[in-house]
C-alpha cells in the first residue's frame, strides 16, 4: 500500500472509531439516566414484568438487576399516574450493541394507568440490554415530549 492510501485508510478508521465511540457514550449516558428519577412511587408507578410461555406467573423486573431472557419471552410495561399533574412518558431500548430504539411513548394524565405488553424477544441478539423510562412532567397547555429523536442504528 502507499503513504497516501495508508494514510485515508488511517483516516477512514479513526473516522469511523470517532462516529462509533459518540454512539457507545449516548448509550452508556442514556443507561444512567434511567437511574435518576425525581418522581416518588406515590406520584408515579411504572414497572416491567417478563412474561414467559411456560411459566404461569409473570416476574416482576426490579431496577437495576439484569434477568436471563430466552427468546419468546415478552415485556409488558405497566404505569400509573398518581400524581395531579400530566407526565410524559419515554420508553426506550438499549441495545447490546449500543443501539438506542424507541419503544413507547406516551402522556399519563392524572389518574390514569396503562398495562401493555411492549416487546418480544428473539434470538438475533444477546448480551446485556437496557429498557429507560424517561418522565417528564408535562403541563395542560403543552404538547407531548417525544424523545424518539434519541434512537440511534448500533
Amino acid at each position: 500500500m502507499t503513504p497516501a492510501r495508508n494514510g485515508i485508510a488511517q483516516s477512514m478508521i479513526a473516522d469511523r472509531l470517532g462516529e462509533d465511540l459518540v454512539r457507545i457514550f449516548r448509550a452508556t449516558n442514556l443507561a444512567r439516566l434511567g437511574a435518576a428519577s425525581t418522581f416518588n412511587p406515590a406520584e408515579f408507578q411504572v414497572g416491567f414484568r417478563i412474561v414467559q410461555p411456560d411459566e404461569a406467573e409473570p416476574k416482576l423486573l426490579e431496577a437495576g438487576r439484569t434477568p436471563r431472557v430466552h427468546p419468546a419471552d415478552q415485556v409488558h410495561l405497566a404505569a400509573q399516574n398518581g400524581s395531579g399533574k400530566p407526565v410524559d412518558m419515554n420508553v426506550l431500548y438499549i441495545g447490546s450493541d449500543y443501539s438506542i430504539s424507541y419503544m413507547y411513548g406516551e402522556r399519563l394524565h392524572p389518574g390514569s394507568r396503562i398495562d401493555i405488553p411492549l416487546l418480544e424477544f428473539t434470538d438475533t441478539s444477546y448480551g446485556i440490554e437496557r429498557m429507560v423510562v424517561v418522565l417528564t412532567e408535562g403541563s395542560a397547555m403543552s404538547t407531548f415530549e417525544d424523545l424518539s429523536f434519541l434512537e440511534q442504528a448500533g
